[in-house]
């Protein structure tokens, strides 16, 4: 395949970008400056407002998916285009034709991972043909729901099989100047609520399900850019959550480009930015003027979107875009075509295949029939963003007619009257129908069942012809009735441009299929892994993964349900055999087993076989029965025996330890299997592990709660779980900045012993004059030896407010006089004083249900309530209850907040209050009379105070008390005035 012709050599292309983009010849050693050193001087020039004009896109008359240039620094502007099927609509606001390749579900059933290079060379060379310099693609999302509208974009069901196609999609891609996307980050695997689902996921599920596709993305195949998901895990959304975007991938994995949102992804400025999401699109509805007003209140620093754009800038000169000029040329169409057809051919599977009804000989054929509703134009891929607008197209029925030859009659029916579709099958020699599925971002199918009369079309034409092949043109599992009846199925997936002539020459047999699938086939929707409405499509806004690590055929093999095709299955013209297995029989001392088996083809004609490998491990492990570790495609003639061999590192091995955030290995006995499908595997052998290395992982225990001018006691934890000894292990204590920490006991440790804890106490010094949040206190752990790593953690510590008083931030009370001054919702609307002393409610004592209160003497229009969101107020007292005036605004608020006590235990309570606007019955304190302050004067409406209480645990003294954390959208809503014990 072709690169960009417009590359420049080495030494010219660092000479340009230098001068390019401003920065300085050489550093001070005589060596160029590196990506994030230039990128970074760089930013150092930006004004504000460039800056902020760079952390967003824009859409006009002109761009859709567009980030505009700065001239006067010699930044070249960011043209994204969709992937990952082709190029899709772009940023050209009419959609320019391109190779429509067939679907990444067809790329995934070759099980080629130099096919998916070479796809990603198409796909990122004509990227750059048509002026685009970011692809986004490719989709790595696991096919957790066989209905789901996009499972046509990814890689199917398996974490291995997607890393490794994506590896190499994403090298093809970057090897053309273009900067590769990988989506969506993470676990984006339903289109139904998308924008707004949360997916409850365990820990271990979402690093060894969800995440491994996207860590190969990043650490093998160097993705530059990640598109973080509309969807929310855990409870935050994706382009906000900190635990993904933070702790996994910018630490875990190391990775150093930049996070662009899904269009419309982001919800907010400065969780986003503090998150790590590096650029909005397609606009700045928070990245604009919303995030320079959040530099300019001190909300963000500028130092931060610094960082924002320093990623970008980096991954930018990285891939060469601020080196060379922009520019068009034309696509290949012939070659590239070419292309999209081997690829279609490698992609298709042979599902079925008694009396070897196929391939089709022309010689032997008088006539062939042609039927069905995806036979009489190309399948060129699924709906949505991914669409591409094809350079040409060839129709099936003309596939057929070509390759059959002027000889052979090939009639043609659309199949919407079955009975006419079976006349016509009747006086043909073979019938070919053709069913299928229509997915589509945006929306999930209804049903796994082909839509309309597909399968009594298919089982018509069955009855009048003995003879018939059906072609299935789908982008995930279909359920198929009658494939008991019918001789031959083949999966062709979403084809492509070349949909008639790849479908014809498996058909007549020019290629000999060797398609597996990457997806498991149930024969009834019943037996899927998310199968009820809590797992999918959720209730009440999310859905929990409870199935946890049995996703697609670890489901099957752990509930031991037979699919009606398993994952890794497909026929081909002839037939192949396994022998001669050798695998290391201990786990070597460097974590790796060699796996080597012989492949014979065993038939007549040549072929492709895909060998696999799985790995069983012992029960202690707690994993699925068996799981896909290793996979080659074989080219084998007649008769030949080639010899395969696979390394199995330590990863193979692991399972996810969630205390530690490592990956550990179990002691036992471990079983390699290699064949041809998950559930067709002759060649087995033991591989015993006897000792590892396990998980070695530093914990931070601190107390919840620390009062200005106060040492907190903190513990750090290392835990060796392994079954060697851990050398020169070393502990620190990170405080946040202006605090202090000193080791009270031993930090460092010549020796761990194996299943072990060592510990460390530290003095952490709160400042005086800290302010009130969350201080986040880090824990780094460092070992040597052989077996050299780190480890991390952290722990948050809560600096209280010094009372409710000084927390208040919202002005509820106004008086008569000065209305304007107040504003205790977002219309100004305020109680009146007056009206709350009528009725008893003034400043001082304030007694309710036994409690005594004491009600904010603030000045008129000053701050005397809090709106509820997580703050944390210091508080002393003991009693049965805690008790709270209060009111909502613009409907009902409550949630869920924390008693400190001051023995270190704590416990939860939810609270809510009624709106002040309509009347409660029960916790109603006071109604005032019929009017409240607004803005312009009085307004005749009752104003209403509550109460509200919760009970404290006998016999403890409450330090502190986190309040209801309400969200902010579009404000907080629960109000507090008073507080107190009784």
């Amino acid at each position: 395949m072709r690169k960009r012709n417009w590359k420049a050599p080495a030494a010219v292309a660092v000479s340009a970008a230098l001068a390019f983009a401003g920065a300085p010849a050489a550093t001070a050693a005589g060596r160029h400056p590196t990506p994030e050193q230039r990128a970074t001087a760089l930013v150092a020039r930006m004004t504000l407002d460039e800056k902020i004009t760079e952390l967003h896109g824009v859409q006009n008359a002109d761009h859709q998916r567009y980030v505009p240039g700065v001239d006067r620094l010699g930044i070249p502007p960011l043209a994204v285009t969709n992937g990952p099927a082709g190029v899709g609509p772009g940023d050209d606001p009419v959609q320019q034709p391109a190779t429509a390749l067939p679907a990444p579900i067809s790329l995934a059933a070759s099980f080629d991972t130099s096919l998916a290079r070479q796809y990603g060379v198409v796909t990122g060379a004509e990227t750059g043909d048509l002026g685009e310099n970011v692809l986004e693609g490719p989709d790595v999302n696991i096919a957790r729901v066989p209905v789901s509208g996009r499972t046509f974009e990814g890689y199917g069901e398996d974490p291995y099989l997607a890393g490794q196609l994506s590896v190499g999609n994403i090298k093809g891609i970057q090897s053309q100047g273009v900067i590769a996307e990988v989506k969506h980050y993470a676990a984006n695997n339903q289109e139904t609520n998308r924008g707004s689902v949360n997916e409850i996921i365990d820990d271990r599920t979402e690093h060894e399900i969800y995440l491994p596709q996207f860590e190969a993305s990043v650490k093998q195949g160097g993705a530059g850019a990640v598109m973080c998901a509309y969807n929310r895990v855990n409870g935050p959304y994706n382009c906000e959550n900190d635990h993904l975007l933070q702790n996994v991938l910018r630490g875990q994995w190391a990775f150093d480009g930049f996070v662009q949102s899904d269009f419309g992804a982001a919800h907010s400025t400065v969780a986003s930015a503090e998150a790590g999401m590096d650029l909005e699109m397609p606009t700045g509805i928070y990245y604009d003027t919303a995030m320079r007003q959040a530099v300019q209140s001190g909300r963000i620093s500028e130092r931060s979107i610094d960082t924002l754009l320093v990623d970008r800038f980096a991954t930018m000169i990285r891939l060469g875009l601020f080196d060379r000029p922009a520019g068009t040329s034309p696509v290949p169409i012939a070659a590239d075509g070419a292309f999209a057809r081997d690829a279609a051919e490698q992609g298709t599977v042979l599902l079925k295949n008694s009396a070897a009804q196929l391939p089709l000989d022309a010689s032997a054929l008088h006539s062939v029939a042609v039927i069905g509703p995806y036979a009489g134009a190309a399948k060129t891929g699924g709906g949505g963003s991914s669409q591409v607008k094809p350079e040409y197209t060839v129709d099936p029925v003309d596939g057929i007619r070509d390759r059959a030859g002027a000889a052979v009659s090939v009639g043609y029916d659309s199949g919407a009257d079955p009975a006419a579709a079976a006349a016509l099958a009747a006086k043909s020699d073979v019938a070919v129908v053709m069913v299928g599925d229509d997915e589509t971002e945006g929306q999930d199918k209804p049903s796994m069942a082909l839509s309309g009369n597909q399968d009594q079309l298919v089982e018509a034409v069955e009855a009048a012809n003995p003879h018939t092949v059906v072609v299935v043109k789908s982008g995930a599992p279909v359920l198929m009735p009658w494939a008991a009846e019918v001789p031959a199925v083949v999966e062709t997936w979403y084809p492509g441009e070349e949909d008639g002539n790849a479908v014809a020459a498996v058909l007549f047999g020019d290629v000999n299929p060797s398609g597996k699938l990457p997806v498991t086939f149930p024969r009834s929707a019943a037996d899927v892994p998310a199968h009820t409405p809590e797992q999918y499509p959720g209730v009440n806004g999310t859905a929990v993964y409870s199935e946890g690590l049995d996703v697609g055929y670890r489901w099957y093999d752990s509930q031991g349900i037979a699919p009606l095709f398993p994952f890794g299955y497909g026929l081909s013209y002839t037939t192949f055999a396994f022998s001669h297995l050798k695998v290391t029989p201990v786990l070597t001392p460097d974590g790796q087993v060699t796996v080597g088996a012989d492949v014979t083809n065993t038939g007549s004609r040549a072929g492709a076989e895909v060998a696999q490998v799985y790995l069983t491990d012992p029960a202690s492990a707690g994993e699925p029965p068996r799981q896909l570790k290793g996979f080659a495609k074989v080219q084998l003639a007649a008769g030949q025996t080639r010899h395969v061999s696979f390394t199995l590192d330590q990863r193979a091995f692991s399972t996810w330890e969630s205390a530690a955030q490592q990956w550990g290995t179990h002691d036992g006995r471990y079983t390699v299997s290699v064949g041809d499908s998950s559930r067709d595997l002759p060649l087995a052998a033991a591989v015993q592990v006897r000792s590892t290395f396990g998980a070695q992982g530093v914990d931070v225990s601190a107390p919840p709660v620390a009062a200005p001018g106060s040492t907190a006691t903190v513990t750090t934890s290392f835990t060796n779980t392994g079954d060697l000894p851990v050398a020169q292990v070393s502990t620190a204590l990170h405080p946040p900045a202006g605090w202090t920490s000193a080791a009270t006991s031993p930090a460092s440790f010549a020796v761990v012993a194996p299943r072990s804890t060592v510990r460390t106490t530290w003095h952490v010094r709160v400042p005086a004059d800290a302010a009130p949040g969350s201080g986040t206190i880090d824990a780094t752990a460092s070992f040597g030896g052989p077996r050299h790593g780190t480890s991390a953690a952290s722990a948050v510590l809560q600096v209280p407010h010094a009372s409710l008083a000084a927390a208040y931030d919202n002005r509820g009370v106004t008086d008569d006089a000065d209305p304007s001054a107040g504003a205790f919702v977002d219309s100004g609307k305020t109680y009146s004083a007056q009206a709350l002393a009528a009725v008893g409610v003034r400043p001082g004592p304030v007694t309710y249900a036994g409690t005594s209160f004491t009600w904010p003497a603030a000045g008129n229009g000053q701050p005397d309530n809090v709106e509820a969101n997580g703050q944390v107020v210091a508080f002393s007292g003991s009693g049965d209850l805690l008790a709270f005036l209060g009111a909502a605004a613009s409907g009902t608020h409550g949630g869920t907040g924390t008693v400190y006590y001051t023995d270190g235990s704590s416990q939860p309570y939810s609270l809510s209050f009624s709106d002040w606007w309509t009347p409660a019955a029960g916790d109603q304190v006071v109604a005032t009379a019929g009017y409240i302050n607004a803005p312009t004067g009085r307004y005749e409406h009752t104003a209403d105070l509550y109460y509200a209480a919760v009970p404290l645990q006998a016999g403890k003294t409450v330090q502190a008390v986190a309040l209801p954390a309400t969200g902010s959208s579009p404000s907080p809503g629960l109000h507090i005035f008073a507080m107190a014990a009784h």
